[in-house]
Formats: C-alpha cells, structure tokens, sequence
C-alpha cells in the first residue's frame, strides 16, 4: 500500500465501545512507498443508555431562574458527571403549561419551547462553568409535551412541571 501525502482520519467504532477518530497527518512525506505503519488503538468500553435521572432541579414560573431547592440537585449532577468517566449527558427542559390554557396559542407555544430550552441550557451551563466537558453534553426543550401533571393546580403539581431532568445516557466502563 502507498500512503500518498496529506492527512488522514480514521474512526474505530464496534458496539458497547466509545468510537475513537484518529488524525494522521503525512503532509512532510511526498509519500511513504513500502513502509509498513502499525496502529494499535484501544477502545474504551461503555454502558450506553443506562439513564440515570435527575428530576428535581425546579425552577420559577416562566423565567429559566433556579428555584433555591435545586442547589443540592445541581451539585450532585456535577458530583456524579466529575467523579465517573461519563461520556455522553443529555438535558431536557420541561415547562408548566396544563392542558386547560389554550394549547393553539401560537405565540405561547413558542415561548414554552423557548423557555424549555433556556431551562435545559440554564443547567447546561452550570456544569461547563463548573468544569464539565460541554462536548459530551447535549441540551433540549420539549415544552409542556412531558407534564407529570397535565392538569396541574397546586403549586406542588406546577412546581413538577417546571424541571429539568439529565440524563447519563453513557459512561466508561474501567
């Protein structure tokens, strides 16, 4: 095989392991004739989709603003998310808006997928500034379309809607 001057990428995938990229760059080379490269890569092995959920960071109505009781929920993610070699989190932002408002309001719909999305970023940015990888992190919201109450009245019920949740979708296994 001739290697031809230029750079080269090569992924290493098999299932139950992290997929590893790898960059070679021969471009110092007008090309390597006759020469034989070994490549010896480990795979790092993963528990995929083993969720891990932490519902209980809340926050004020209608603004992506921590409620006090989440301080201890978010310091545990963080915890969690730096004392295991976590490679993938997904946040999801969650807002309250029961099935008894008008669910056709256009411009409400909007706001409710923002706001769910500035909640699931809210967090997002807490672990980053708190010295997580943002690369193994992703974020979404998905409005009022995961309720644990559909019909909330109580505060309580309001509060439930109005979360976060993240979850380890996938860490190292040592």
């Amino acid at each position: 095989t001739t290697i031809y001057k230029g750079k080269y990428e090569i992924s290493y995938a098999a299932k139950g392991y992290k997929t590893k990229n790898i960059s070679y760059d021969f471009s110092g080379s007008e090309f390597l004739e006759s020469t034989t490269i070994e490549v010896e890569e480990k795979l790092q092995k993963i528990n995929i989709k083993r969720k891990v959920s932490f519902d209980k960071i809340h926050f004020y109505g209608n603004v992506a603003r921590f409620l006090p009781s989440a301080g201890p929920h978010l310091r545990e993610v963080l915890r969690l998310a730096k004392s295991k070699d976590i490679a993938a989190i997904e946040i999801v932002g969650h807002v309250n808006y029961p099935y008894y408002h008008n669910q056709n309001d256009s411009s409400q719909i909007k706001f409710n997928f923002q706001l769910s999305f500035n909640r699931a970023k809210a967090v997002y940015n807490y672990l980053v500034a708190n010295g997580i990888n943002g690369a193994i992190i992703t974020y979404k919201g998905v409005s009022n379309t995961e309720m644990k109450f559909p019909m909330a009245r109580r505060e309580y019920e309001m509060q439930q809607n109005r979360r976060v949740e993240v979850l380890i979708l996938e860490e190292y296994i040592n």
